[in-house]
């Protein structure tokens, strides 16, 4: 299983997406043999992560969905906060902004709570990009600076 879901992770890495989704495959099959919750989540994630990269939209938003319902279950803060950030990637490219900053919003204080200061500050990153949407003028450079100010921090830290 795991010689599968690092062959994924290369394969993503190199823009090879449907390599990367038949490894996937093979290691959610392995993954759900074992019942091995972490790992399933995890190649779920990757799987919408192939997908969003494919464009296909609405099949990445499953495998994110399933993924974050299995962090869920699993009380894993961390991974949901991973997932949601890649929900509301997803959903800023679909120009879903308010579901984009409900998901950013939710991630925000879980990967603050595990201590994930990556993740913390790309939900930072993200909010940022959302709202320079949403706003313009010279409000984008107000609100942008705000909400990246504390990614600044977080990376000296």
């Amino acid at each position: 299983e795991q010689l599968e879901v690092n062959l994924a992770k290369v394969y993503l890495a190199l823009g090879e997406y449907q390599r990367g989704i038949t490894n996937c495959l093979q290691a959610l099959k392995a993954a759900k043999s074992l019942d091995d919750i972490p790992s399933q989540a995890a190649v779920l994630n990757n799987l919408g992560f192939a997908f969003q990269q494919l464009g296909n939209f609405p099949e990445a938003l499953g495998y994110y969905s399933e993924s974050l319902a299995l962090k869920r279950a699993a009380n894993d803060k961390r991974g949901q906060g991973v997932t949601l950030v890649n929900l509301a990637f997803l959903k800023n490219l679909q120009h879903n902004y308010a579901e984009a900053l409900r998901d950013i919003d939710a991630a925000l204080p879980l990967a603050h709570e595990a201590s994930d200061l990556v993740n913390e500050s790309s939900a930072l990153n993200s909010k940022a990009d959302v709202l320079e949407v949403l706003v313009s003028g010279w409000r984008v450079s107000r609100l942008g600076v705000n909400h990246q100010s504390p990614c600044v921090t977080l990376v000296k830290e």
